[in-house]
């Protein structure tokens, strides 16, 4: 019984052992998100390992020519404020565009709804809104 698998201080052993690799491993994961938080370049041998650094370090996407990108509630309120009449959605759209800002129906309906919640734009029949009265 004096074996080492019967051994306690044995165990102990495996047990730290494992620690150690699962410890390495966890630092090595935790390097590799600092880096990407932090936008620091990868060491390149990480770069094997990890696609976040290999697809970071790419040229970024070519500029358009429309407007830097906004949240889509500033120009939905803006277009509603201005408007002589309740718009839908899809009027909306598209004086939106006019001004350059790109927005998908989806997001448009989104931000009418949070607007319709916090009582700035008021909902009305036939899916039209306005901007709420002062």
């Amino acid at each position: 019984m004096t074996g080492r698998d019967h051994d306690p201080l044995s165990g102990v052993l495996k047990k730290l052992r494992s620690l150690r690799e699962h410890s390495a491993g966890v630092a090595h994961g935790l390097d590799l998100a600092i880096h990407v938080i932090k936008d620091a370049p990868c060491d390149p041998r990480d770069a094997a390992e990890s696609p976040a650094c290999a697809d970071r370090d790419s040229a970024p996407p070519p500029a358009t020519e429309r407007r830097e990108r906004t949240p889509t509630m500033r120009p939905v309120l803006d277009v509603l404020r201005r408007a002589d009449a309740p718009m839908t959605p899809s009027e909306i759209i598209t004086a939106c565009r006019k001004e350059g800002f790109d927005l998908r129906r989806d997001s448009v309906k989104d931000a009418l709804n949070a607007a319709v919640d916090r009582g700035v734009v008021e909902a009305l029949p036939n899916y039209r809104y306005r901007a709420a009265r002062d």
